[in-house]
């Protein structure tokens, strides 16, 4: 018996859990081709831990964090019972410095949403030594819910 090689179109092709007809194959195997070679890679952005004031103020197309999980428009990314996501197309970050605080970027126009205290507006705050947090509620001169920390992210998508 002659054997059968995926690229010699006979009737089908034999697989250990099934069956599939020859055209089926080629057909499927062009389409996979082609969604991985189009297919986008993962998102990337710079690291954040590198830049200094003259970056800033900038939009912030993307937030990505390790693991994958990327903050953008139409993505959130929860922490607990908290999740944070865009209040519109772009987050905004600058370069801080407040009195009795280290330098640090603030990420602002995020919403912070909890079933208890339903959507708040918040902010992010990035600083050098691996230390960064979310600030629920916190508006000019408001008091807000409590603070939580979270995993630095990896890198920001800036424009």
């Amino acid at each position: 018996m002659k054997r059968r090689y995926p690229t010699q179109c006979r009737e089908e092709l034999r697989y250990p859990m099934r069956t599939i007809p020859c055209r089926k194959f080629i057909v499927l195997s062009l389409v996979l081709t082609v969604c991985a070679v189009l297919a986008p890679g993962p998102v990337q952005g710079q690291n954040w831990q590198g830049m200094g004031r003259s970056d800033f103020p900038s939009f912030v197309s993307a937030v990505v964090f390790s693991g994958g999980a990327v903050l953008q428009a139409g993505r959130s990314v929860t922490w607990g019972k908290w999740t944070v996501k865009y209040v519109g197309a772009e987050a905004v970050a600058d370069f801080v410095t407040a009195p009795n605080w280290n330098e640090s970027l603030i990420v602002i126009k995020l919403n912070c949403q909890n079933p208890v205290s339903g959507t708040v507006p918040c902010r992010m705050f990035l600083w050098q030594n691996n230390n960064c947090l979310i600030m629920p509620g916190h508006t000019h001169g408001a008091r807000g819910l409590p603070n939580f920390k979270i995993n630095c992210p990896r890198a920001l998508r800036l424009r």
